[in-house]
């Protein structure tokens, strides 16, 4: 019994295994060219051959199901009713027996949709709703299987695609971010999603159109200030966009930058302001309110502060009229200019000045108020010299004052002493002893008067100056000397005193003196005028020595002081020959060199008289002035100047007229030592200048 068990056992295994059947895969199923059929799909299931397919299909949600067998792997179904949805599952199936066949288990059910072409759904705007950014519309659509919509709107040089879920019959779509004031053209069309590559498009509904409001007014911006008087401000500014968006433009102030109120308007097509009634010296704020049918739009705050009125500025330039009429001895004359003046905005003009004055230091006088077109005054009833304080100041159309501006000036009188007088020794590019000497400039002076004396009380004029020169060098020095100076100023109106003396300045020998050259010997009625060159500051004196005897002895005849260059020997015998010799000395260093030896014959018979001149003044400055002795006024004579180094530097014909005088100009030549010389031709005057 158990082996029948077994064997049956074995047999119901077998037959079980052979008649399993696996359930085919991957259904898919698609209406066909929106007619009323579907093709439906799928995959041969894994595990063996089958027999075949049944496919079930019935309308989704009815129980009753329709099949159809087939040996392929698709099928068409066919007859269906358009605008219905399927339900299709597919199973395999073999036969085990030749009467029995097995089926696999139901594949997962499908959809489809067998549906109608789509037709075109219709855009209706809710006006309403629109606003300068957004378009509210419906879509309506009578479509039963669309899976969304593509919408399109057109505007602004702009084109917005849009999609849009299933609906079911209409929807209310809003569309935002679009440009105010702008034209859209608004359209749409069903779509029909049938798998993952394939979508079927309806056809466009009727284009509907709309204009997107006007947006908010643009605010003003860039606010630039054209006037911030006392009297008025102005200002003025610019809109970013949308100028013709404007419908009105307030402008508004206040103290606080909070509460404003309105002080006036505008026109949309102006962008400027001027408001008179701002308080002087008070600061504002203020803004522009622009608005539209839309709505209003607030500039931010611009802020000004009102200039107030100020005192003027000081009067600037304040100053004493020098020269002519302008001022004298008993009269001042001042001038001065206004400060400056703010002309844009009239803070500060200047509409009288005062004028008041110190004399000496005593009590401060008002003199005058003076309108502002007048900017100087005579100071009167004033005395020489007086010392007068000038205070000028000015008063504004405000009733402010400026303060005062001074200055200090001195009437007209005798120049001040000179002071400061120094003198400092060195030496020029020689090496010779000069002595720099230099003062302060006085005021009004016309003209100095220097001064020399080799001791200390008997002073002789050495310079003459003009005003402002404050300094001189004396080149004209010698050693062994003691000089002492002094100097005093002059003008019109008189004269100073004269400084305190300066000196003694010695400079004591440096060597023996230098020899005299140049020596003339000429006869003159009964004796002989010697003359030579005195080329020496280094000398104490001239020793003058004869010799009777053809040279064999020479004796000493005349002991003369420094800077002598002349000697008159009376000391003589007519038909007799004479010679001459001269040398210098100091107490340092002793003898120089001798002159050269003259020789003059002294005829039996007296000669003529022989000429002489004097030349003054010297120092000489421009002019030098010649007075001759013994000269004929028909005869003419030549005068010749040389320079230290023995240059000629002046040679000119010259005649004596009344008096035996002649004048000559020497303002050419350079400051210095100069030695002269005027012959007739037979005789000769040697003398020696200093050009200051």
């Amino acid at each position: 019994m158990k082996k029948i068990l077994l064997l049956i056992s074995l047999v119901l295994v077998s037959v079980l295994s052979y008649a399993q059947v696996n359930a085919p895969t991957n259904v898919k199923a698609q209406q066909v060219n929106l007619e009323n059929k579907a093709l439906v799909e799928w995959l041969a299931p894994a595990g063996g051959a089958v027999a075949g397919y049944k496919v079930y299909y019935n309308v989704k949600g009815a129980p009753q199901i329709d099949s159809a067998r087939v040996t392929t792997l698709n099928h068409t179904l066919t007859n269906l009713m358009l605008d219905t949805a399927y339900v299709v599952r597919v199973r395999a199936f073999k036969v085990t027996l030749p009467a029995d066949t097995t089926y696999s288990a139901f594949t997962t059910p499908v959809n489809v949709v067998i549906a109608k072409p789509l037709v075109k759904p219709s855009v209706h705007i809710q006006a309403p709703s629109t606003t300068p950014n957004k378009i509210v519309f419906r879509l309506v659509d009578t479509n039963m299987y669309e899976t969304g919509f593509e919408i399109v709107l057109d505007g602004g040089a702009q084109t917005i695609p849009l999609t849009y879920e299933k609906i079911n019959g209409e929807a209310v779509v809003t569309v935002e971010n679009l440009k105010p004031k702008t034209v859209y053209k608004v359209k749409a069309r069903a779509l029909r999603k049938v798998s993952d590559i394939l979508t079927h498009e309806g056809p466009w509904s009727e284009d509907a159109y709309e204009t997107t409001k006007v947006g908010l007014p643009p605010p003003a911006i860039n606010f630039k200030m054209a006037a911030d008087c006392p009297y008025g401000v102005a200002f003025t500014w610019d809109y970013a966009e949308r100028q013709e968006d404007l419908v009105y433009v307030f402008v508004e102030s206040s103290f606080d930058g909070w509460n404003f109120s309105q002080i006036g308007t505008v026109a949309v097509s102006e962008k400027f302001f001027y408001y008179h009634g701002a308080e002087p010296g008070v600061n504002y704020f203020y803004r522009v309110t622009t608005q539209n049918a839309t709505g209003q739009t607030f500039s931010g705050p611009f802020q000004i502060f009102t200039k107030p009125y100020v005192a003027p500025n000081p009067p600037k330039n304040v100053r004493s009229l020098q020269g002519g009429t302008n001022k004298f001895t008993t009269f001042l004359t001042v001038a001065w200019d206004h400060g400056d003046q703010d002309n844009a905005c009239k803070t500060n003009l200047v509409v009288n000045t005062e004028v008041a004055i110190q004399v000496n230091g005593g009590a401060m006088q008002k003199l005058v108020d003076l309108p502002n077109y007048t900017q100087q005054y005579r100071i009167d009833n004033l005395k020489p010299k007086d010392i007068v304080d000038i205070y000028v100041r000015s008063y504004s159309d405000k009733g402010h004052i400026s303060a005062w501006t001074s200055i200090r000036d001195t009437t007209y009188g005798p120049s001040a002493t000179p002071t400061g007088f120094i003198g400092v020794g060195g030496k020029d590019n020689f090496g010779n002893h000069v002595l720099h000497l230099s003062w302060i400039d006085t005021q009004d002076e016309g003209q100095y008067f220097l001064e020399r004396s080799t001791d200390g009380i008997n002073f002789q004029e050495f310079a003459f100056l003009k005003q402002d020169i404050t300094r001189l060098t004396d080149t004209k020095l010698e050693e062994g000397v003691n000089y002492y100076y002094r100097i005093k100023s002059a003008n019109w109106a008189g004269e100073s005193n004269w400084s305190t003396m300066i000196g003694p300045f010695f400079f004591q020998y440096t060597s023996a003196p230098n020899a005299p050259y140049g020596l003339v010997a000429k006869r003159n009625n009964n004796g002989v005028d010697l003359t030579w060159v005195d080329d020496s500051i280094k000398e104490e004196k001239y020793l003058v020595e004869k010799s009777p005897d053809n040279e064999q002895k020479f004796v000493q005849i005349s002991e003369l002081g420094r800077d002598v260059t002349s000697f008159r020997d009376n000391d003589v015998t007519a038909g007799k020959t004479y010679f001459y010799r001269v040398r210098a000395w100091n107490t340092a260093f002793g003898h120089s060199e001798y002159t050269r030896t003259v020789k003059i014959e002294i005829p039996a018979a007296a000669s003529a008289f022989v000429f002489d001149a004097t030349v003054y003044p010297n120092p000489v400055s421009e002019t030098l002035n010649i007075k001759a002795e013994g000269v004929n006024s028909l005869s003419s004579y030549r005068l010749k100047i040389f320079d230290p180094n023995n240059h000629l530097v002046l040679d000119q014909e010259v005649r004596f007229g009344q008096e035996n005088t002649t004048s000559i100009g020497i303002r050419s030549l350079a400051p210095g030592a100069y030695n002269m010389t005027l012959t007739d031709g037979k005789d000769k005057v040697s003398k020696k200048l200093i050009k200051l």
